[in-house]
């Protein structure tokens, strides 16, 4: 589970700035996403917008993410952690995606439910593989007492 908790510690660190950048500098933030649809020529620009609400909400969620990935690193067998990051990520991305086919074909929806796609599968991932890592260590643990290996078995890992 050490590559998973890991993994979750470095999100949640990813998801602290990403935070930060949502309340104190959403504007830039803005700016930035605004030059990919003219480089790749894909998609249409986010408006320009002064009011902060939807930053708040924004910056909120990513700092909810960063807890819940911190969680998920300290205690990665409990199943919740994983399943409502997971659930959160399918949510964005699915409503990014929505948003960029069914209301505007703004560049940031292309590229908000790439990348929550895109993070919802690494969790995934992450999860299934430190799972399965950490059921066959137990198995070899539990074979290794059977047959009086344990110092070996420990030695390995």
């Amino acid at each position: 589970m050490k590559s998973y908790s890991g993994a979750m510690t470095l999100l949640g660190i990813g998801y602290l700035a990403l935070a930060v950048i949502l309340f104190l500098f959403v504007g830039e933030f803005v700016s930035v996403l605004n030059i990919f649809p003219t480089v790749f020529r894909f998609g249409e620009p986010l408006p320009v917008f002064n009011e902060r609400f939807w930053s708040t909400l924004a910056a909120a969620n990513a700092l909810m993410l960063a807890l819940l990935s911190f969680f998920s690193a300290r205690s990665p067998g409990i199943k919740g952690y994983f399943l409502m990051h997971l659930a959160a990520k399918v949510f964005t991305a699915s409503a990014f995606f929505y948003l960029f086919f069914h209301d505007k074909p703004y560049f940031a929806y292309f590229l908000g439910g790439s990348f929550d796609a895109s993070v919802g599968i690494f969790v995934l991932w992450k999860s299934v593989s430190g799972r399965s890592t950490s059921v066959a260590q137990t198995d070899a643990m539990q074979t290794a007492s059977e047959t009086g290996l344990q110092g070996e078995v420990r030695d390995r890992e």
